[in-house]
């Protein structure tokens, strides 16, 4: 079941949206970055990590939930709220329009000397809306738009695709804004030793 919906969610996101490429691995929405500074070995770069990390979430020590500084591999499970528009209907029902959506995620960091790579996977969109307690992966979320899209005609569906285009480039973009402050990171590295 799980193949014949990331087959047709493959198939007709790529006919009826031109919204900027979901960044699939196999039928799960996953972000990647890999980054490479030849100057800093496995043990700077885990460091870099825990940095990132600290400063990127609320509490370090309750977000990290395994590190292996001897294969340079950290996981770890967050979240953070994605303002939207209001007229985003087709990921959450509210009354008085959508503010944020919250997004619960797993980040993994594997280092080697010179080379880090930082995933974000696992999203789950969250259910803030009291009527209905229905977190959902992000991917099933894109397939139940994608469907909808699909029965909808003429104008109705016109401005539907834009809103959903619209909301895909939101996450995109907030997420890809995480790794490429990762990146800066990195590749701005500073040995502060005073």
């Amino acid at each position: 079941m799980r193949k014949f919906i990331s087959i047709i969610f493959l198939i007709f996101y790529s006919f009826i949206t031109n919204a900027q490429n979901i960044p699939l691995e196999g039928d799960k929405v996953v972000y990647e970055i890999i980054v490479e500074n030849s100057n800093l070995d496995k043990s700077t770069l885990y460091g870099e990590c825990k940095k990132f990390v600290a400063n990127n979430f609320k509490s370090a020590k309750n977000v990290i939930q395994t590190e292996d500084i001897a294969t340079g591999t950290i996981i770890c499970n967050g979240y953070t709220k994605i303002n939207t528009p209001h007229d985003r209907k087709w990921i959450r029902f509210y009354k008085n329009g959508i503010s944020d959506d919250q997004f619960d995620f797993s980040v993994q960091f594997e280092n080697k000397n010179g080379k880090t790579k930082m995933r974000i996977y696992n999203l789950t969109l969250k259910s803030i809306n009291h009527q209905f307690r229905n977190d959902q992966p992000y991917e099933n979320i894109l397939v139940n738009e994608i469907q909808q899209l699909k029965k909808m005609e003429g104008k109705k569906r016109e401005k539907r695709l834009l809103r959903f285009n619209n909301s895909v480039d939101i996450v995109n973009s907030h997420f890809n804004n995480l790794l490429l402050a990762f990146e800066h990171q990195i590749k701005n590295y500073q040995n502060n030793n005073w």
